[in-house]
């Protein structure tokens, strides 16, 4: 069983993998979810149900709650009647959840830790709570698995060292016959440049530092930049706003999109200027896709991104970095070109979906 509060972004994509993979390693799998379902996740759960997926819904909150209980204990009787075997939560609420009613079963339970839970996203007072529980379910826990050896050092500083027994790490993956270019990477033609962001519109996803960077970049008597954002999120109006503020008009937000694979082949570099990101998944699907990513050096991108080398890293919130990374790569297409394909041989060989579950499957079955 896979329980998981938030069901948005890339842990709901991660999720999703999952979800959708049993059939393929010859196990029936269950999905509980929470009721905070972005557009994509609407979509994946209108295919699960036509498939005859099971699945249960809660109305899971991200804050400490009394329908807490509630859900644990719908939760616990819906395993008892499955006859789960295994049970893994998702993030802080679904793992907690998974935790106790594993717990209270007698089943394996498996905890990944996602995003939120490792940046002290929470206040102080729930941060607090989070850390002292985790202390707690670290004993009750069969297997931690990691998508990142950030991640897993990230939850070590937080809630303790774990046994070398006690963990894995698993990156995260991508079905790369959804990436495949229809032709290779150039720099813009009549040095008209396309640069893309892709992910939810928040804070820590750092795309104000992109359209800062965009504006260091406008004074360039070269290049003509417009930058686009594919996503939606709690940002959206901030965003604008600021880019009206500024005077800013070669900006264009796309909100979500079906097909996220087009917009990669019209851009020319991508972006991914995360203040925080445990993982990467655009980068990993830009590079897919033959083209130059500069991301932030932070996290779990440090680990997808091999800077200079099948991409560059920018120092964290820095714009004037950022803009000079993407200078960088259209005044050296041969070294960019190089890059490129380094990048998709890269992450073919460490980042593919079939990697990340045939060895999560493996781990099931050993537990």
């Amino acid at each position: 069983m896979q329980v998981l509060g938030d069901v948005s972004g890339g842990i709901r994509k991660h999720v999703h993998d999952i979800v959708k993979s049993g059939v393929d390693y010859d196990t029936n799998i269950f999905y509980v979810h929470g009721s905070t379902l972005d557009v994509k996740a609407q979509f994946d759960i209108k295919s699960f149900d036509l498939y005859g997926i099971n699945r249960l819904q809660l109305d899971i909150v991200k804050k400490p709650h009394w329908r807490d209980l509630s859900n644990i204990f719908i939760l616990l009787r819906y395993c008892y009647n499955n006859n789960i075997d295994i049970i893994h939560g998702h993030g802080a609420k679904g793992g907690i959840y998974a935790r106790i009613v594993g717990f209270l079963l007698k089943i394996p339970s498996i905890y990944t830790p996602h995003g939120g839970s490792l940046h002290a996203s929470f206040g102080f007072f729930e941060g607090f709570i989070y850390r002292f529980i985790e202390r707690i379910f670290k004993r009750i826990t069969a297997l931690f698995i990691f998508e990142s050896i950030y991640s897993l050092q990230r939850f070590e500083v937080l809630c303790g060292i774990l046994a070398d027994n006690k963990y894995i790490v698993n990156y995260n993956g991508v079905d790369e016959t959804l990436f495949l270019p229809k032709k290779h990477w150039n720099h813009g033609v009549e040095n008209k440049v396309n640069l893309l962001v892709v992910g939810i519109l928040r804070d820590m996803k750092g795309q104000q530092v992109a359209i800062k960077a965009l504006n260091i970049l406008n004074r360039s008597n070269f290049y003509q930049f417009h930058l686009h954002f594919c996503g939606s999120g709690p940002e959206f109006s901030s965003l604008v706003n600021f880019c009206k503020d500024n005077f800013i008009d070669n900006v264009t937000f796309h909100g979500d999109v079906g097909d996220v694979a087009a917009y990669y082949e019209k851009c020319n570099i991508v972006l991914v200027p995360s203040l925080f990101e445990s993982f990467g998944y655009v980068a990993v699907e830009a590079s897919l896709m033959l083209r130059p990513v500069i991301g932030s050096n932070c996290g779990g991108l440090t680990e997808v991104i091999q800077d200079k080398k099948t991409g560059y890293l920018f120092d964290l919130g820095d714009a004037a970095s950022l803009s000079n990374r993407i200078i960088t790569i259209l005044n050296d297409t041969d070294k960019t070109n190089e890059m490129v394909n380094l990048a998709k041989d890269f992450v073919e060989n460490n980042f593919t979906l079939k990697k990340m579950l045939d060895n999560l499957f493996d781990n099931y079955k050993n537990l």
